[in-house]
């Protein structure tokens, strides 16, 4: 009993280990490519350093429910395949310990990352995807004026139009068109460029143009006048661009929101299936940890010795858990049209786990 509960210590240990590592090193592959996705956006609106590592780092949970099955399912297969070469495999089996016994402290580690994934998917994950695209609206009303494009006529607040034929720069602007009808007791003005530049400071945004005109139209001489500048500055108001609000998708809404929806909600009553749909994929992904631990497992211990490796049997078994990740976006995706399928989404998991697990009870009972 003694030695079984040191076995299960070491095992457990070192596969958590690695599935650490493999966690961090997935974390951080797919960090620097969300990095990639909002670093164009940080850059062109010219929000801080902070805004950018805010909104990378909240994009990241709602990855956690892939790299935390298959962090897992390395780990195994890393941990496994080192014992087998080194013979502790063979030779614990010598000893007298089952499959069962071996595979105990994985499952354990497989039920607690899958409650923690549970946790991640129920509030903390839609938690910080909401507040990932609030920050994103954010970014995009208060520095909308810096993401002016080019070739096109935009719209800063209700009032302000203004075309640039090109960019130079992230604030450097050429051939500048802007129609200001912020007053309204006169007709709009008319301001032409050569070119611009965007300012930003604490009393708000500016666009300073350069060896241009102001062109307005006098109602009581019903005249056109024109006034020539070597250098002029046009203040954009903050309340030109202003935060809509913003329904929030399924994805979005905690368990709680999900099952109890607001009654002045109409978009959430139009959206019953996609709701249903969400609720019953976060209850049933987490239950890929044991699949994909029992599939492992099972490749691992139940397989005869070979001199040659385990390379085949690691193979078949990765290919085997990426069939069943497959299969779980097949049957959430054909739920969407055909709502019976979702219970397909359990049917995988589940005789997954009960086809291994019988078979690691036979293979212990028959030893």
């Amino acid at each position: 009993m003694k030695n079984s509960k040191t076995i299960g210590i070491y095992l457990g240990g070192q596969t958590l280990t690695v599935m650490l590592f493999v966690m961090l090193t997935l974390t951080a592959v797919i960090l620097l490519s969300q990095s990639l996705k909002f670093l164009e956006l940080v850059i062109n609106s010219g929000a801080s350093g902070l805004m950018f590592i805010w909104l990378t780092l909240l994009a990241m949970p709602r990855f956690l429910e892939i790299i935390v099955p298959l962090s897992l399912m390395g780990a195994i297969f890393f941990t496994y395949n080192k014992m087998y070469q080194d013979h502790e495999l063979t030779s614990l089996r010598a000893l007298g310990f089952s499959p069962v016994t071996l595979a105990k402290p994985v499952y354990m580690i497989a039920g607690g990352t899958m409650l923690f994934l549970w946790l991640f998917m129920f509030f903390i994950t839609p938690l910080s995807l909401s507040s990932m695209q609030h920050l994103r609206q954010v970014v995009k009303a208060q520095y909308s004026v810096m993401l002016l494009r080019e070739g096109v006529f935009n719209r800063v607040g209700k009032d302000i139009t203004i075309y640039i034929r090109e960019r130079a720069g992230a604030q450097d602007m050429r051939g500048l068109f802007i129609q200001d009808a912020r007053d309204k007791k006169s007709p709009p003005q008319i301001i032409t460029a050569r070119r611009g530049e965007l300012v930003s400071g604490e009393a708000g945004q500016k666009i300073i143009v350069h060896d241009g005109a102001r062109h307005s139209y006098d109602m009581e001489r019903k005249a056109l006048s024109q006034l020539s500048f070597d250098s002029y500055a046009i203040e954009i108001p903050e309340e030109a661009t202003p935060i809509r609000q913003r329904w929030r998708e399924p994805e979005e809404r905690t368990i709680i929101e999900l099952l109890q929806p607001s009654p002045d909600d109409l978009n959430a009553a139009m959206n019953k299936r996609e709701f249903l749909i969400e609720i019953h994929k976060r209850l049933v992904s987490p239950l890929l940890c044991l699949a994909y631990a029992g599939v492992a497992l099972v490749s691992l211990l139940l397989m005869p010795f070979r001199r040659r490796g385990m390379t085949s049997r690691l193979i078949l078994a990765g290919t085997l858990g990426v069939v069943l990740q497959g299969l779980m976006l097949m049957f959430a995706s054909m739920a969407r049209d055909y709502l019976p399928a979702l219970a397909g989404l359990y049917v995988i998991p589940v005789f997954t786990i009960l086809v291994t697990l019988f078979a690691l009870q036979q293979a212990s009972r028959t030893q």
